[in-house]
């Protein structure tokens, strides 16, 4: 479908946007939901997002070359919901990965601590 129209506005809590498209008309604001100094990471939060159908835009994807010449919280990736109306969702799913990856646990077979974020054992791969 090609949009004929495209009009931006700037609002305190994100970017809010209007599609003209013939007859149709769709306003959506985006809300920014996560921001880390890690690309990786929020790619990361984005997938996670993503397998609950979860519509999101990465913003300063390319911008840790200005670190240095910027502040440098000015140049972490951010993640941006596309409809507002996702973000109680999506919080609680960031939320459950932060806590998930917080808690440590031992292992069942050898007795290792592992860290969080290990789904399955370092030392002799059993799963968590």
């Amino acid at each position: 479908m090609l949009f004929r129209y495209i009009q931006w506005h700037v609002k305190p809590r994100g970017l809010s946007f209007v599609l003209y498209t013939g007859r149709i008309m769709k306003t959506r604001t985006t809300l920014l939901i996560y921001t880390h100094p890690l690309l990786y990471q929020v790619v990361n939060v984005q997938n996670l997002l993503k397998l609950r159908h979860i519509a999101t835009t990465i913003h300063n994807e390319f911008s840790a070359g200005g670190t240095g010449d910027l502040s440098a919280n000015e140049t972490w990736a951010e993640l941006w919901l596309e409809d507002e109306r996702d973000a109680p969702l999506a919080k609680s799913i960031i939320d459950e990965m932060n806590a998930a990856s917080a808690e440590e646990w031992f292992c069942s077979q050898c007795g290792e601590k592992n860290g969080g974020a290990f789904e399955f054992c370092w030392q002799c791969e059993q799963p968590r």
